[in-house]
């Protein structure tokens, strides 16, 4: 039987042991990074990785890094930007230095860095509570990263207050990238007092154009977005007819992108102006583009009106606009049109332009068109033949006519001109429960059925795709191939979720 004094020595030898069981092994746990925070040589990297892992239980270390270990403090207000909790809001803004100049020595840069970081911090939690701060930061600071951060960050917080400081970025600063960043905030606040230096934005151009992120940001506002648009395309926008006059820009330049808008918009108080518009600009070098942008507008705001003009335009020669009048006559869905669509097939020496017409043609027929569109297929020549490739779809609505589960069946079809087609006819019909399998079809690769799927979610989709379809945008983001299509599926995720 042991003593005491033999069960206090055993005891003591075994304290090492017991401690060495109690420390962290699995790096996969906060516990294994906090364990290394107060280690010189791993204390960024467990800062780091406690960000990486978003767990709560790092937020307690972090605050204490980032209150007593200057050097280390930029990191760590990263990180708990990174892990989202709400309970690091006042530390964040506790840290920030109005007064930390601009210069390039170490202890400046450092300070510097720490306001970038913070106020990235502050805007991934969306801390309402660090407008005034981020407002002060913003007017104060010379360093155009923090600059760029505050910039950010209202977009993300969404506070009205910073509207006036966005528009004057997009109106005053001489940073393009700048400038764009404050367009996208002034989306994501969507508040209408942007809609101006929004407008004003879309024209301005210094080695770089901010059309893409202005004319975006302009849709996500919305409808109240539309007398401000249709005031500019009148002419009645003092700023915007200045900067034209200004720069030389030549008859029709600014109604081209104002029309591209409204047609996104759906603005139907704008329809008499655009059908007015498609034969007043006579420019050549603008007129074509006048021209295709009305087409595309009227057939996004689904206007009957365009479709005797756009069919008797549908003969067009130069093939570029012919294919916009035949498309944009598919997606009014009058069959009316039908008739002008197989002229435009037969007529002219352009190839491509006959090409254009007969898709449109399969695409908006059905059964009934197949021995019209049949017999166009008849020559050995290529256009016959090619024609030929097309005729699918017309079978493919013969046997579907409007049954909308065998179409919808028809969305995993292997050949994409069937997909197409079947999107088209899920579309028209306006069954809602097309709208799951349209959206889990919109994966396509081929980018005229992902289009025609995108078309048709505008008419039967609702909120509950929205996570499917933001799933996909962001896995594809930036993919130069999907790049055009999913401007469009970009829009239409902001469609569905105002719904």
């Amino acid at each position: 039987m042991f003593s005491r004094l033999a069960l206090c020595s055993a005891l003591v030898l075994f304290v090492p042991f017991f401690q060495a069981c109690n420390t962290p092994t699995d790096p996969k746990t906060p516990e294994y990074w906090i364990d290394r925070l107060d280690d010189d040589k791993e204390r960024e990297d467990a800062i780091r990785k406690l960000g990486e892992l978003k767990d709560k239980k790092g937020v307690e270390p972090l605050l204490k890094i980032l209150k007593e270990n200057e050097k280390a403090r930029p990191l760590a207000a990263q990180s708990l930007g990174s892990i989202g909790d709400p309970a690091a809001t006042s530390a964040l803004i506790g840290v920030i230095d109005l007064e930390a100049g601009s210069g390039t020595d170490e202890a400046t840069r450092l300070k510097q860095r720490t306001n970038e970081r913070a106020v990235g911090a502050l805007a991934e939690l969306k801390a309402k509570d660090a407008s005034d701060i981020i407002a002060k930061l913003y007017a104060k600071t010379r360093d155009q990263n923090v600059r760029l951060a505050t910039v950010r960050a209202m977009g993300a917080i969404q506070d009205k207050k910073f509207v006036p400081m966005l528009a004057d970025v997009i109106e005053q600063d001489d940073n393009m990238f700048m400038k764009r960043v404050a367009a996208e905030a002034l989306g994501e606040l969507g508040d209408p007092a942007g809609v101006p230096a929004l407008i004003l934005g879309m024209y301005i151009e210094k080695g770089a154009s901010i059309y893409p992120q202005a004319s975006f940001s302009i849709f996500q506002i919305g409808k109240d977005a539309i007398p401000a648009l249709i005031e500019t395309l009148d002419g009645k926008n003092a700023k915007v007819k200045k900067l034209a006059e200004d720069k030389g820009f030549i008859e029709g330049a600014v109604e081209v992108k104002i029309i591209e808008v409204l047609g996104d918009l759906k603005a139907k108080q704008a329809e008499d102006r655009l059908l007015r518009l498609f034969d007043s600009v006579k420019n050549p070098m603008s007129a074509a583009l006048v021209r295709r942008g009305v087409a595309l507008a009227l057939a996004q705001i689904g206007t009957p009106r365009a479709v005797p003009l756009l069919m008797k335009n549908a003969s067009e020669p130069a093939s570029d606009l012919r294919q916009f009048f035949v498309d944009a006559l598919n997606e009014l869905s009058d069959r009316a049109a039908l008739p002008a669509l197989l002229a435009s097939a037969k007529a002219g020496e352009d190839v491509e332009g006959k090409k254009a017409a007969f898709v449109a043609y399969t695409r908006l027929g059905d059964g009934r068109e197949l021995a019209n569109a049949t017999a166009l297929t008849k020559g050995k020549d290529d256009v016959s033949q090619a024609f030929a490739k097309e005729l699918v779809r017309l079978t493919v609505a013969k046997e579907c006519g409007e049954n909308a589960d065998c179409w919808i069946g028809k969305l995993k079809d292997k050949e994409p001109k069937v997909r197409d087609r079947a999107a088209y006819a899920l579309g028209r019909l306006g069954d809602k429960k097309a709208a799951e399998p349209l959206a889990a079809a919109l994966k396509d690769d081929n980018l005229d059925a992902r289009y025609a799927m995108i078309w048709a979610l505008n008419r039967v989709g609702t909120k509950a795709q929205v996570p499917a379809l933001e799933k996909i945008y962001a896995a594809e983001k930036g993919t130069l191939y999907y790049i055009r299509v999913n401007e469009y599926l970009k829009r239409l995720i902001v469609s569905l979720k105002r719904a």
